[in-house]
């Protein structure tokens, strides 16, 4: 029965002493048209938008502190995870959309109320002092308006009440734009660096291993070792394309050399990389790099 049919027959009915008698089921069709569904509210900006305004100057408040105390009978077992204070703040600032990697949240010093220093130097390796991670600023993250960064204390003595003095910093880099750069046939580089004068004048190099030899990877045409030597922080992400400019299912995962050198490694599933593929690395053209320092006190032991 035509739509328009329906329409005016049920007017008909409706504007007679006819009664609808709830027994009778009425055409899934004809109920939407009655009952049409609630339509959904659109998301708006004011969802993403921070619960507060990202005001001063990027700095690191904080926010909690974890007592973690792990008992062990001997023999102890070999295995990490013992007792630790960790230590979290909340890195925030006006400039926090713009964070794109950040490091660890490093902590140099923390003298407790009983005069114990809890921090032995010597373990902080060089790679938490200076390395940092990509960061994907994500609505939640915008929206709770800080994001979370932690280090870890050796546990203090059970009579201590609280930290009194503790200093510490995480290195942040900001960046605003990117850009892709597209290498062909990035195989033909194996065993040396990628000859890119985009890349070079944004400072950032990167080198292909060969498989099989300095990567212990198959070198089978499913996958690609890569090592960027100078400007990683400057790069956002890899990807890799056939010769149809179709993106291939490319999963990085970490690798070390046997000189402990790390690299990365893009196992392909479903597709081949040949001398029509492409590598595109979407870079960060401009970034600026500041290192956030904290200085707490009086900070109350759980």
């Amino acid at each position: 029965m035509p739509l328009a049919f329906l329409c005016v027959s049920l007017g008909a009915c409706l504007g007679s002493s006819a009664v609808l008698r709830p027994a009778l089921a009425l055409p899934l069709a004809l109920q939407v048209i009655l009952n049409p569904e609630p339509e959904r509210a659109e998301p708006t900006l004011s969802d993403n938008e921070p619960d507060q305004p990202l005001l001063g100057p990027m700095r690191l408040e904080p926010l909690r502190l974890i007592d973690n105390r792990v008992w062990a009978a001997d023999p102890k077992p070999d295995q990490p995870g013992g007792s630790a204070l960790k230590v979290q703040v909340k890195l925030t600032g006006e400039r926090l959309p713009e964070v794109v990697r950040a490091g660890q949240f490093v902590i140099e010093s923390a003298v407790d109320d009983t005069g114990a220093e809890l921090v032995d130097p010597e373990a902080i390796k060089p790679r938490q002092r200076d390395v940092t991670q990509a960061i994907t600023m994500n609505p939640r993250t915008l929206k709770q308006g800080f994001l979370l960064k932690e280090g870890s204390l050796n546990s203090p003595a059970r009579s201590a009440t609280n930290i009194k003095a503790l200093r510490g910093y995480v290195n942040v880099v900001y960046a605003t734009e990117t850009e892709d750069v597209v290498i062909d046939n990035p195989l033909q580089f194996q065993g040396g660096l990628v000859a890119n004068p985009r890349l070079s004048e944004i400072g950032v190099q990167v080198r292909v291993l060969k498989l099989g030899e300095e990567a212990d990877e198959p070198g089978d045409g499913r996958g690609i070792a890569i090592k960027f030597t100078e400007g990683e922080e400057a790069v956002r992400g890899v990807g890799l394309y056939d010769g149809w400019y179709r993106r291939l299912n490319a999963r990085p995962r970490a690798g070390k050399t046997d000189d402990e050198k790390r690299y990365t490694y893009f196992a392909v599933a479903g597709g081949r990389i040949d001398a029509d593929s492409q590598m595109i690395i979407s870079v960060f053209p401009n970034i600026e790099r500041e290192k956030v320092e904290f200085t707490g006190a009086d900070l109350r032991l759980p």
